[in-house]
């Protein structure tokens, strides 16, 4: 019973001393999750765990480790807003994977994205297209931003064989980093010829030199050459 009583009291103690210095760290470090933000947490979530779980009877060390931790947290908070260059060091900077309406393909690399994962992320922000996107931000606190196109035209293609005017119709990526997508080359009922056709006719001749093609509701393909962006 005095064990469990002593738990008790800890929890209670340790989560009035978090209360209290998630006050002082501030609303940034609670609504914006950067890395370092994260780092952060984790340190302090692992001493207050060690002082619940243990029972040695003193404290001091661990509180003193917490309060430390939060000291730098608010140092390097001031640090960041007075330098730049150390804020871009410690935060990162956000990934531009979107840029003036094509993939930039070093971003997506840095940011370790796939075009799969970007193509999800626009989903979510109910964009189905990467033909209606202007600018795509990736920021460092994860948080995904989208700048839709505002003077997007109406394409001229004259193909029909792809279903132009389906209803509910989801545009596909057909080419990826230069590598067919067969599987949806079926599902649309259109073969590799009709798809190298395509190229050709923007003047590509082979699917190696593009990054991303992908097929429109109007039967036209949207094709960004490796390079582009």
């Amino acid at each position: 019973m005095e064990e469990v009583l002593g738990t008790l009291v800890r929890t209670v103690l340790v989560y009035a001393v978090l209360l209290v210095l998630a006050r002082v760290l501030g609303k940034k470090q609670m609504s914006q999750l950067t890395f370092f933000h994260y780092i952060t947490g984790i340190t302090l979530g692992s001493i207050a765990g060690s002082i619940i779980s243990s029972d040695n009877g003193t404290y001091a060390d661990e509180f003193a480790g917490i309060i430390t931790v939060c000291a730098l947290t608010v140092l390097m908070g001031e640090v960041n807003l007075r330098f730049e260059s150390v804020r871009t060091l410690v935060e990162g900077e956000p990934a531009i994977l979107i840029r003036n309406g094509n993939i930039d393909k070093k971003q997506m690399d840095k940011s370790r994205t796939s075009i799969a994962g970007l193509n999800m992320m626009l989903r979510e922000k109910g964009i189905f297209s990467m033909l209606d996107v202007e600018y795509a931000i990736l920021e460092t606190s994860g948080k995904f931003s989208v700048m839709k196109r505002q003077d997007q035209s109406e394409a001229s293609g004259k193909d029909v064989k792809a279903g132009a005017g389906e209803a509910g119709y989801l545009p596909r990526a057909l080419i990826v980093w230069g590598r067919i997508d067969r599987v949806s080359l079926r599902e649309k009922g259109l073969d590799e010829e009709w798809l190298k056709e395509r190229l050709k006719e923007q003047g590509i001749g082979s699917e190696k030199e593009v990054l991303y093609a992908e097929l429109q509701k109007d039967g036209t393909l949207h094709v960004q050459k490796d390079g582009e962006g």
